[in-house]
């Protein structure tokens, strides 16, 4: 006798139940991928903003001109914080350093041809190529000015009150605070607000 074959397939309930587990399987997939995000964004943030501490600190308990560089290299934000020395009281106190320079690392004494250049590193990298960095002089989340492969953002505070003296895209010859909010952007957003006349910064999710 010949056998019949089962050929009823899913059912309709069965189906609703699958595409059910599944869209809650996706769901949570977003959501780690969000927290994922946000947690990343939030961590390089917090990196430059202890890195503006650091450089704070310096400025206000050491001798000579202390400035921190924010810069590309391989895809990455690298900080580095700086004094030179190198026999020209106006170099000495804007910290002068090229981009060619930042990217060497340099952290040793080097001939230049205005003497001996001293350079005090705390290299670091601070976030992949997943996170930009720009600045903006509103309180808006708008990157105005991008941190890319050819320039940098330097930031400098004053040794006498600890206010900042410095926080642009710079090629490092000048001094100026033309940016009031630095902004790091992930998959979501953070900022780093400053206070010219106080040096205080804050860092906090950028809305």
């Amino acid at each position: 006798m010949k056998q019949l074959r089962d050929e009823r397939g899913f059912t309709l309930i069965e189906l609703i139940i699958t595409l059910a587990i599944m869209s809650m399987l996706i769901g949570g997939m977003a959501a780690a991928f969000a927290i994922t995000g946000n947690a990343n964004a939030k961590k390089y943030a917090n990196k430059i903003d202890a890195k503006m501490d650091i450089l704070q600190s310096k400025s206000l308990g050491k001798s000579g001109y202390y400035y921190m560089y924010l810069f590309l290299q391989d895809g990455s934000v690298h900080s580095l914080i700086c004094t030179r020395n190198d026999g020209t009281d106006e170099e000495n106190r804007l910290g002068y350093m090229s981009l060619d320079e930042l990217k060497a690392g340099t952290d040793q004494a080097t001939a230049t041809g205005d003497g001996a250049v001293n350079v005090i590193k705390q290299a670091s990298d601070i976030g992949g190529s997943a996170i930009e960095v720009g600045l903006t002089s509103s309180t808006s989340t708008k990157i105005t000015t991008k941190l890319d492969t050819s320039n940098m953002i330097k930031i400098g505070f004053d040794k006498s009150d600890g206010h900042f003296t410095c926080c642009k895209i710079a090629d490092g010859k000048t001094n100026s605070f033309d940016n009031r909010r630095m902004i790091i952007k992930g998959r979501t957003t953070y900022a780093i607000d400053m206070v010219e006349s106080t040096g205080k910064h804050i860092c906090d999710y950028a809305k």
